[in-house]
């Protein structure tokens, strides 16, 4: 979560869990999932407060959210798998839960220790991996490389 002690900093930051505008909100305002890197351009100055951004990866993909869901974009240990170009068919284990949107298909909720098989190759820096459970237990979905280590 963005440190309570101050605004914001710009730059790209990491989006920690998914946050989506109510139903009353300004369509000027920024869904953004868990996983997502928003290029923050303006802060309100205000601890807890609000913040502009895009999505650097999804042209037009911009707009207000609150910078509570935000953290700085660490710098990845050499593990993981965001830090890697992933082929179709690497094991991955997940170091970070993750849970799949309730409104919309196509995301894989997993939980650490969970090991998933990479479906499709990526590139450096990589977001979002498609993967299926490498276990008895089926599934198929997006998850973000911010979740998984390379092992």
């Amino acid at each position: 979560a963005a440190a309570a002690s101050g605004p914001l900093l710009l730059g790209d930051r990491l989006c920690r869990r998914h946050w989506r505008p109510p139903a009353s909100a300004p369509p000027c305002c920024l869904r953004v999932l868990h996983g997502d890197v928003v290029r923050v351009t303006w802060s309100d100055g205000q601890p807890g407060g609000w913040a502009y951004g895009e999505v650097p990866q999804e042209p037009g993909r911009q707009g207000y959210c609150p910078q509570a869901v935000f953290e700085p974009v660490a710098a990845h240990p050499s593990e993981a798998a965001s830090s890697v170009p992933l082929r179709r068919g690497r094991s991955l284990r997940v170091s970070a839960c993750f849970d799949e949107p309730a409104d919309q298909s196509g995301y894989l909720s997993v939980r650490v220790g969970d090991e998933v098989v990479a479906e499709h190759d990526t590139t450096v820096p990589s977001i979002w991996v498609y993967v299926s459970r490498a276990t008895a237990t089926m599934g198929r979905g997006w998850v973000p490389t911010c979740v998984l280590q390379v092992f």
